[in-house]
C-alpha cells in the first residue's frame, strides 16, 4: 500500500490520504472544487465547482503516474438535483476524450 499525495490538488482535511495504491489498483478521496492554493471554493456555480473538482482527482492521479483515462469508477454527490443536467454536462466533457 503507498500514499499518494501532492500539492497540486487541496489537502486531506482529516486523518486520511488523497489516494492509495494498492497493487494496480488507485484509491482517490473524495473531492470538491476547492482550490489547492487557498483552499476556497473557485465558484458559486456547479459548472465551476465541477471542473475544479475533476481537476483535483486528475492532479492526485498524475502525482502517481496515471491520468483521467484510468477512471473506471465514480461517485458524485449533489447537495441539489436541480444541478445535475449542469454537472453532468462537464463531467461528459472532461470524460469524453477517454478509450471506452
Amino acid at each position: 500500500m503507498k500514499e499518494i499525495r501532492t500539492t497540486k490538488a487541496p489537502k486531506a482535511l482529516g486523518p486520511y490520504s488523497q489516494g492509495i495504491e494498492i497493487g494496480n489498483f488507485i484509491f482517490c478521496s473524495g473531492q470538491i472544487g476547492v482550490t489547492p492554493d487557498s483552499g476556497e471554493f473557485v465558484s458559486e456555480e456547479i459548472t465551476g465547482q465541477t471542473k475544479q473538482t475533476i481537476k483535483n482527482l486528475e492532479q492526485i492521479l498524475i502525482s502517481s503516474g496515471n491520468n483521467l483515462a484510468c477512471v473506471f469508477k465514480t461517485e458524485i454527490y449533489l447537495k441539489n438535483m436541480l444541478d445535475f443536467t449542469k454537472m453532468n454536462e462537464i463531467y461528459e466533457k472532461e470524460f469524453q476524450t477517454l478509450p471506452f
